[in-house]
């Protein structure tokens, strides 16, 4: 652990916490905050590619029947615009991402594809041409670049896929059905130049949105060594997030609670965690009779499906599971005379969907024939 100062008041010293924006927000549920930057960054997208390969739209229907744009000089713009101005591009802001933020580089690249598209309105000569293909193509090469690090840096691995491919779905049909499908179909080629200043200000927008809206990364934050600033960040975002409690709960229940906390929703590895510490505290009170109990990993699985088919419980369920698939069973056959044996090493295990204990020595590892001890 290691101490910032950077931020702080003076005469105060700050924990610096390896993963801590991180293990944030991993915490972090799928909130209307989240979903709304998603949703945002992804039409950044979409406005952005609408703007990618214009010349692909202008030249069959504007440039070629004025004989403005030659055949060849056609194919270098649409090579420029869709293949080596991307390429430029996506390594130039990708790297630049990496200096000055995800944000700055977002908002950048939104407001290149809108500042540099409308020329192409009023613009016929080749090199004005060739080079407003190069600054108008940063803008989406920008958003290819940076869009999908930025949103996996700000979600947790488990509702990351499917927040980013909603989000994507929604913008490629905001892209391919109505930017580069109807409203085409409708403006090109009479009224050209109002699609192409329709395109620039809904890049703009996009910009000004995501200037507003839009956090920088707190995980870029920690990167860089900006350890009190990622922590502010992070507490706006949290903030946010338990807003919602208040839209969805009464106030009179709320006041009941003292305070409200995230946390990240327990996997199947923190639950056979918990399983096991169970079993050991079951252990602890089998100690005076000599006893000992295990249970094998598939058991473990078992009892997890059989108590938890819905994960959103927690694991407070997994006590009385235990109670009554393990500890009732072995009350009634020590109750019964059935373990006899002293001490008495029990291992539980699965078998045709049930579940069998059977004693195992605990120095030769032998297994005597198992005893059914619960049948679903």
């Amino acid at each position: 652990m290691a101490q910032d100062t950077s931020g702080a008041p003076r005469g105060t010293v700050a924990a610096v916490i390896p993963g801590e924006m991180a293990a944030r927000i991993d915490r972090l549920p799928t909130s209307f905050m989240v979903w709304e930057i998603a949703l945002l960054i992804q039409l950044g997208w979409a406005t952005s590619a609408s703007t990618d390969g214009i010349a692909r739209t202008l030249y069959p229907y504007i440039w070629l029947p004025a004989h403005e744009i030659s055949s060849f000089e056609y194919s270098v713009l649409y090579a420029m615009q869709a293949g080596i101005s991307i390429l430029i591009g996506g390594y130039t802001i990708g790297w630049l991402s990496d200096k000055i933020g995800r944000r700055k580089a977002l908002v950048g690249s939104a407001a290149l594809a809108g500042l540099f598209i409308w020329p192409f309105a009023y613009v016929t000569n080749f090199w004005a041409l060739f080079f407003l293909s190069i600054a108008d193509t940063l803008g989406f090469a920008g958003f290819l670049a940076i869009n999908v690090v930025y949103m996996t840096e700000m979600t947790g691995p488990k509702t990351r896929g499917r927040l980013v491919m909603g989000a994507q779905a929604l913008a490629i049909f905001v892209l391919y059905v109505v930017l580069l499908g109807l409203v085409p179909h409708y403006l090109i080629p009479n009224n050209y130049r109002p699609y192409l200043f329709l395109l620039a200000g809904l890049n703009i927008l996009v910009a000004i949105g995501l200037y507003f809206r839009m956090p920088e990364s707190p995980r870029w934050l920690e990167a860089r060594g900006h350890h009190e600033q990622a922590r502010l960040v992070m507490e706006k975002i949290e903030e946010l997030v338990k807003s919602e409690v208040k839209r969805t709960f009464n106030p009179e229940f709320l006041n009941r609670i003292d305070e409200v906390i995230l946390f990240q929703s327990l996997s199947d590895a923190d639950l056979i965690q918990i399983v096991d510490l169970l079993v050991n505290q079951l252990n602890a009170n089998l100690a005076q009779k000599s006893i000992t109990i295990s249970v094998d990993g598939e058991a473990k699985k078992w009892i997890l499906d059989k108590t938890l088919g819905d994960r959103s419980y927690g694991a407070r369920p997994l006590r009385r599971a235990l109670q009554r698939y393990i500890e009732d069973p072995l009350s009634e056959a020590l109750i019964g005379g059935q373990i006899m044996d002293r001490p008495a090493f029990l291992e539980v295990y699965i078998a045709n969907n049930q579940l069998f204990y059977r004693s195992v020595s605990n120095l030769t590892e032998e297994k005597t024939d198992g005893i059914l001890l619960y049948s679903a």
